[in-house]
């Protein structure tokens, strides 16, 4: 796939890739003749992982991609052999000096693998200005000529089967490669009954969707990934619908705004238009570019109607969606949990690494620079670029500044440990519980200590493993915060270094948003804050990397397998909550709420009180979200499915929770409410358990 624009936006990439990521993103470096594959530092490889599967979450297809350490080997073989022959094709020739070995591993990538290729010609000097990250980007557009009839790259990236990948990167011409074709083991012409059936149970989609948009319809689309030039594109559950042809199908794209159409395929010749068989992905996409378009502005509003199809159980199929661009909360940073060395989504609460941080920020700016082309607004960029980091790194937060190997804790100052708390006690004032937590030096020790082990690891986990030089007691007193805290970490990077960039007082807000694919399923980083029982906390942080943990959970004295009858007594009072209410909820039906600690794709929660309500199940609870401004209902469990729904259990700060995020909001506003209404609860008592409660927002 090449680079189709050669303008100001290029410059800005190509400053923002080379300030930081092109000076060192290797462990070791490719080389040529002889040849080399050379090995990507985990962080970028991990950077361009969020990547992918932030995209993925923008379309709704599973976002739990893994890196898979032999597709990534191939990869990085498959870049270097590219650039090797410096040219852009799935089908390389071998070079006469390179190993049968190292050409067979690296077009094994190439043909099974997204490539791309980005570089500037200055006189005789050739200008690398790759990134994996912007590799994503590249493909996703995937609209030029040679790439439009199919947009083979973005169909791959998107496959809803897709489960793990590898991505190889040479700089010195700046090639690319990402391995996406994860095939059935056995070619489906020579396959046994059985194992054709297995085929077919593997060509399932492993979501509810009948087909997938590009630009998004399950999220707002960001403008950093659409522009006048991209082609719309609908991918068919080949399950659900028959083969089509571009002769039967007819669409029709209107833009909300002042209801100009644009008519493609059996309805009209407005624009681009084709469909393109399921040999890529394994399923048909329509594919549709309008004319005339100048460009998409935030807050617009497009809609899509699809004519013409036939539905693998007879009847015939039509399909309509919205499309809504934003240009804020574009960067993925924003949107994905962390991710562990390991490649597994972090444990930790909010965990946001921004190793494309600053990139995003870069990219956010672009339409200014592409439109005034000021020097201002580039010498800008480059002043984020440089600055940004350097005023995280550079806050004084220490009375002694932690050390690594030989390892010392360090100290916070009291005024930013004061701060920290004062955010924590606001949300939990906020909620309705107690806000009256107060600080704990013991807890408070333990917590910097874990925050300089999961520092001096590098990696978020609630269990760590010890590092070779760290003491005993260190590593026990660290392990004893990281298994009994919120953890949470944000990082930059500027060329090769890293820059912790966390704040203390903004993990509490990272963890009541704790929405991610990963944490939203308990939310526990924020039912422990709203713990009505938490009476003290401890907090620590590593700047050097920017991890931290929150010390929360306060344990009963002695285990509950343990306690006579007169201590079982004692247990069941401590687990009383010290509050009249039955019910906790986020957003908060106490106060209004401010926006400012909730967005449109923030999950709501009621946590239940243990001694009021009892066990739920789950496939009887319903819960109904109704917006009385305009009375429009979403509904979920056993009411209906309009969007995420969890019963979560009580082993997260010893109470159930209901989980639901509606589907479809684009925003909230300041000074809508909102009602919500749950029935099939039971309680104690045996009486029904049915509630209700109101939320306003505000500003």
């Amino acid at each position: 796939m090449r680079l189709k624009k050669f303008s100001a936006i290029l410059f800005i990439l190509f400053i923002s890739a080379t300030l930081l990521h092109a000076s060192d993103i290797y462990d070791s470096e490719p080389g040529f003749s002889p040849y080399y594959a050379g090995s990507v530092r985990s962080d970028v490889l991990y950077d361009a992982l969020d990547e992918l599967n932030y995209v993925r979450w923008l379309i709704g297809v599973p976002d739990d991609v893994v890196l898979d350490s032999e597709m990534t080997r191939k990869a990085q073989h498959g870049a270097v052999l590219l650039d090797a022959v410096d040219r852009l094709t799935h089908t390389p020739s071998k070079p006469s000096d390179m190993s049968d070995s190292f050409y067979s591993l690296g077009y094994d990538a190439t043909t099974h693998g997204n490539i791309a290729v980005a570089k500037m010609y200055t006189g005789s000097e050739v200008q690398s200005y790759m990134t994996l990250s912007y590799s994503t980007k590249m493909y996703m557009d995937d609209s030029d000529s040679s790439n439009i009839s199919r947009v083979g790259h973005r169909r791959w990236l998107m496959n809803p089967r897709m489960t793990r990948t590898g991505f190889g990167i040479s700089t010195r011409n700046g090639y690319a490669v990402t391995y996406v074709i994860d095939e059935f083991d056995s070619n489906s012409d020579t396959l046994s009954e059985e194992e054709y059936a297995r085929y077919l149970e593997w060509l399932e989609w492993p979501i509810s969707d009948e087909y997938i948009t590009w630009p998004a319809s399950k999220h707002s689309h960001p403008l950093t990934y659409f522009d006048a030039d991209t082609a719309w594109s609908v991918t068919l559950n080949r399950n659900v619908f028959d083969t089509c042809t571009a002769s039967s199908v007819g669409v029709m794209l209107v833009r909300e705004s002042d209801g100009e159409t644009w008519h493609f395929g059996a309805s009209g010749n407005d624009g681009y238009f084709n469909v393109a068989d399921d040999s890529v992905a394994y399923d048909q996409c329509i594919i549709f570019r309008p004319d005339g378009v100048s460009g998409y502005s935030s807050g617009e509003t497009w809609s899509v109607y699809i004519t013409g199809l036939n539905r693998s159980d007879g009847n015939s199929g039509s399909i309509s969606y919205s499309v809504t661009f934003t240009d804020t909360s574009t960067g993925y940073e924003e949107d994905l949990p962390a991710t562990t060395q390991n490649g597994s989504k972090s444990s930790g609460g909010g965990g946001c690494e921004s190793g494309f941080g600053v990139y995003a920020v870069i990219l956010l700016f672009m339409p200014a620079v592409i439109r005034r082309r000021k020097l201002a607004v580039i010498l800008a960029l480059l002043m984020i670029v440089v600055i940004v980091p350097s005023v995280f790194a550079d806050e004084n937060i220490y009375l002694t500044r932690p050390e690594f190997s030989p390892y010392k804790a360090g100290s916070v100052r009291r005024e930013i440990l004061n701060e920290a708390l004062a955010e924590l006690n606001y949300a939990r004032w906020l909620s309705g519980v107690p806000n009256n937590v107060t600080l704990n030096e013991e807890y408070t020790r333990r917590a910097q200590m874990g925050a300089v082990l999961l520092d001096a690891n590098d990696i978020l986990t609630h269990t760590p493993e010890k590092p070779h030089d760290m003491p005993e007691n260190f590593y026990e007193l660290g392990y004893d915060a990281a298994s009994h805290g919120n953890i949470a970490y944000y990082k930059v990077y500027k060329g090769s270094k890293v820059y912790g960039a966390l704040r203390l007082k903004d993990t509490t807000k990272m963890y009541m948003e704790d929405t991610d694919g990963h944490n939203v399923g308990a939310l526990g980083h924020r039912r422990w804050i709203m713990n009505p029982r938490l009476k003290q906390v401890g907090f620590g942080i590593s700047t050097r990397l920017g991890y931290s943990v929150t010390y929360v959970i306060e344990e009963f004295p002695i285990k509950k397998q343990e306690l006579s009858r007169s201590e079982y007594a004692k247990y069941l009072d401590w687990l009383k909550w010290p509050i009249d209410d039955e019910f906790i909820t986020w957003p908060s039906s106490k106060r209004p709420h401010p926006l400012s600690w909730f967005e449109a794709k923030t999950a709501w929660s009621v946590t239940l009180n243990r001694n009021v309500f009892d066990e739920c199940n789950p496939g009887s609870v319903s819960v109904i979200m109704t917006r009385i401004d305009d009375g429009k209902m979403w509904r979920f469990g056993h009411a209906g499915n309009d969007g995420y729904f969890e019963v979560a259990p009580n082993n997260v700060a010893y109470d159930e929770c209901l989980i639901f995020c509606p589907d479809d909001i684009k925003r909230y506003s300041p000074g809508e409410t909102w009602r919500v209404d749950v029935h099939g609860l039971k309680r104690k008592d045996g009486r029904p358990g049915n509630l209700s409660y109101i939320v306003s927002f505000t500003r």
